[in-house]
């Protein structure tokens, strides 16, 4: 038995005992890293608050202000997910996941001036220790803490390999019904907002 069969009965496993789904991981590992390239190039790591843990949010904290002390911003330029696969599975609250992504890496200046780095396209590899979140959070899961970043070279052809069709449409289906979830929830308050105006006139 391989590595791989061996973790996907892992996660059958942890997927038959109820209250996991390696599908919400994936999509979840996804947004949260999405989520946190926006906040590093802003500089703003409030923005990935309820998507990493306290001590992660910190430590994005301290990187935004090195990096505001020097007058610059860290960029992934066209910052792009390709696949994303789960690589470790230490239970069923702790999920190691690899992403493969693609993206220029540079640091920005006054008037988004370039001080280092460039345009180029790099094929990277960033490893993601996600862990179910407790309490409030934007997520079941959230990023508890950064893995290492391998960075593979220029993109030259397609950027990896293609995901499972089913995988796909199960992560587009739970990114959907996230959307909509929260879409409801707007409208609620929505309401709610109004008709405590009304009552009050």
């Amino acid at each position: 038995m391989t590595i791989e069969d061996s973790l996907d009965q892992q996660l059958t496993a942890f997927e038959a005992a109820g209250d996991f789904n390696r599908h919400e991981v994936l999509v979840a590992a996804r947004d949260a890293l999405a989520h946190l390239e926006a906040a590093i190039s802003l500089g703003a790591p409030e923005r990935v608050r309820g998507y990493v843990s306290d001590s992660l949010l910190q430590e994005l904290a301290a990187i935004c202000r090195d990096l505001a002390q020097h007058g610059t911003r860290r960029v992934h330029g066209s910052f792009d997910v390709v696949h994303a696969v789960v690589h470790d599975a230490e239970s069923p609250a702790a999920i190691t996941v690899w992403v493969d992504a693609v993206s220029s890496f540079k640091e920005l200046g006054g008037d988004d001036a370039l001080v280092a780095g460039s345009d180029e396209l790099l094929a990277w590899t960033q490893e993601l220790r996600m862990q179910r979140a407790v309490g409030p959070r934007a997520q079941p899961w959230i990023i508890a803490s950064l893995g290492p970043l391998d960075v593979h070279g220029p993109v030259s052809g397609p950027a990896g390999t293609p995901m499972d069709p089913a995988v796909v449409a199960a992560m587009e289906a739970e990114w959907m019904r996230r959307e909509r979830e929260a879409d409801e929830h707007a409208g609620a308050l929505m309401r709610a907002a109004s008709f405590m105006h009304y009552t009050a006139r």
